[in-house]
């Protein structure tokens, strides 16, 4: 059987009723153009060659932003061809009225994935997200109270936020029990507003270290309360990185933060200089870290590494799936 697969369909600026300073949809999409409902099935027989079609996405802009008539039109075209398939769309805390909701609903939506980036009142302003905190914890409250999957989209190295802040964002995403969250640290692209307050010395992006260390902290926080962390960092294509000006962008961040996590929980279980793991051979590159670094660094301490591979993932006998 072929392995199932998630179709993105990017609806880049889509229903978005403003436009927030770090956002550059056309650059990270990679799309100029929104594609109109009756191109979907086209695109997604495109994808039906890599696996069979198992989730269809709706990325980019704000789905529940659209006009109502637009959303149904979007969410038949997929029902008439997969009248099974699983749904998801993406959409900020400010457009998820009940009427909206019930429309995903009843096209069997389950999966809603909502841009909060912060609860922070003052840094929301900065951005010009144009909501606050309280209505973000709201949203995501209804949408839990309704039945929906939710996943929650935060972002680290916004304008003015410390963190201090941002590691109260996850405490809180733990607080109304969302089921996932993307880490995305902030970048900044050619020609956004972000860009311009940078120039003029009002804002000053994180440094790949900086980063790093914050999304390992957060990470396994997450991890810990059982939130699956779906995605760290931005893709960019090679036309994406070439508008990107600043900011912690690396292509293997995700590996890395997992690396440094199960670096750090590890070195909390050394016994009389000793680590003994038995791996699946799959978790290997997470135990001997980005470029081999944290094998490296068991070297330089002089911490012996034995490992057996196997089934599952345990640390001195303590098991570490919980981790990745």
């Amino acid at each position: 059987m072929r392995k199932g697969i998630i179709v993105p369909i990017f609806l880049p600026y889509a229903g978005c009723k403003r436009r927030c300073v770090f956002c550059d949809q056309f650059t990270v999409s990679g799309e100029r153009e929104v594609l109109p409902p009756w191109r979907i099935g086209t695109v997604v027989k495109k994808w039906e060659k890599y696996g069979r079609v198992e989730e269809i996405g709706f990325y980019g802009g704000t789905f529940t932003g659209l006009h109502k008539d637009l959303m149904i039109s979007y969410l038949s075209s997929i029902r008439e061809m997969y009248p099974h398939v699983r749904i998801r769309v993406s959409t900020r805390p400010d457009e998820l009225e009940e009427e909206k909701l019930d429309i995903l609903s009843n096209f069997g939506v389950e999966y809603v994935e909502v841009g909060v980036q912060t609860f922070r009142d003052e840094v929301l302003q900065a951005c010009h997200r144009g909501y606050d905190g309280k209505t973000a914890v709201k949203a995501l409250e209804r949408l839990k109270s309704r039945g929906f999957t939710v996943g929650v989209h935060l972002m680290q190295g916004l304008p003015g936020n410390t963190f201090e802040d941002e590691f109260e964002d996850v405490k809180q995403v733990a607080r109304l029990k969302v089921d996932s969250c993307r880490l995305h640290p902030t970048l900044v692209f050619q020609d956004t507003p972000l860009h311009e307050m940078m120039s003029r010395g009002e804002y000053t992006p994180l440094s790949l270290s900086e980063a790093l260390s914050r999304l390992v902290s957060m990470y396994i926080f997450l991890r810990g309360k059982g939130i699956v962390v779906n995605r760290i960092g931005l893709f960019l294509d090679e036309n994406a990185r070439k508008r990107l000006v600043a900011g912690p962008y690396h292509p293997a961040l995700g590996h890395m933060v997992k690396a440094e996590a199960v670096f750090v929980k590890i070195r909390e279980l050394i016994k009389d200089g000793r680590i003994q793991v038995v791996l699946d051979k799959r978790y290997y590159p997470l135990l001997a870290g980005y470029r081999s670094r944290n094998m490296k660094r068991w070297k330089n301490r002089r911490v012996e590494v034995m490992v057996v591979f196997s089934e599952g993932f345990t640390v001195n006998g303590v098991s570490f799936l919980w981790l990745i």
